[in-house]
């Protein structure tokens, strides 16, 4: 399965929650106990990505293994890797359809008390924390068909190495993929870059959002 849409289903879910987690810091009658779970959900959404980077650097690894000592042990090794760079895929997957899920429903909620408030001070308080909230996942968002991009380009390049070695598994056979083996070290390289920026924008919306939270429950 592609990553292309596991990863369109996380960011539209990592802004879906992005607006959650806000709304628990805006409005105040939403139980602690919902705002720990949904931040929770996008730490772990977080993790995920984190995993991803991860399992680039593992198969990039079992390549370079591959490389110098072609054969049926190392093939397995390269080709494991590949499959967990999609099952992480999925997970990733699994997890926006959760968070987006909930997220709908707490920004339809959050449009519903906007519209019931009478206070016009207040009405544009909360209306310009939505605003915040907007700016804070579009960080997130605006990176997303760059890594969507370089995910795709990176497996591709190892399907394609996985289909050759595993019907040509000799010296010869590595140095007739030399090309495209340097092409996958360093579209691999460019997705963990990748991943490490939208990480970092991740954890930076999470920092946000928790600090709304606190403020909130505050005495």
């Amino acid at each position: 399965m592609r990553f292309v849409h596991s990863f369109n289903g996380f960011v539209s879910a990592a802004t879906a929650l992005g607006v959650l987690a806000l709304f628990f810091g805006g409005c105040q009658n939403k139980p602690p106990d919902q705002t720990t779970q949904n931040i929770n959900t996008f730490q772990h959404a977080q993790e995920q990505v984190s995993k991803a980077r991860e399992q680039v650097g593992k198969t990039l690894t079992a390549l370079s293994k591959y490389t110098t000592q072609p054969g049926l042990s190392t093939y397995d090794d390269f080709s494991n890797s590949v499959a967990e760079l999609e099952t992480t895929a999925d997970g990733i997957r699994d997890t926006a359809a959760r968070m987006k899920e909930d997220g709908d429903l707490y920004f339809q909620s959050w449009d519903a008390e906007l519209a019931a408030m009478t206070n016009a001070d207040l009405k544009k308080a909360s209306n310009s924390q939505m605003s915040q909230v907007k700016a804070a996942y579009k960080e997130v968002s605006a990176k997303a068909p760059e890594v969507r991009n370089a995910y795709n380009k990176f497996i591709d390049d190892c399907t394609n190495l996985k289909t050759f070695f595993d019907r040509d598994k000799s010296p010869s056979g590595v140095a007739s993929a030399s090309t495209l083996i340097s092409t996958t070290n360093a579209d691999g390289a460019e997705l963990q870059r990748q991943l490490d920026v939208e990480a970092a924008n991740l954890n930076n919306v999470k920092t946000l959002f928790s600090q709304m939270k606190m403020g909130a429950e505050q005495k």
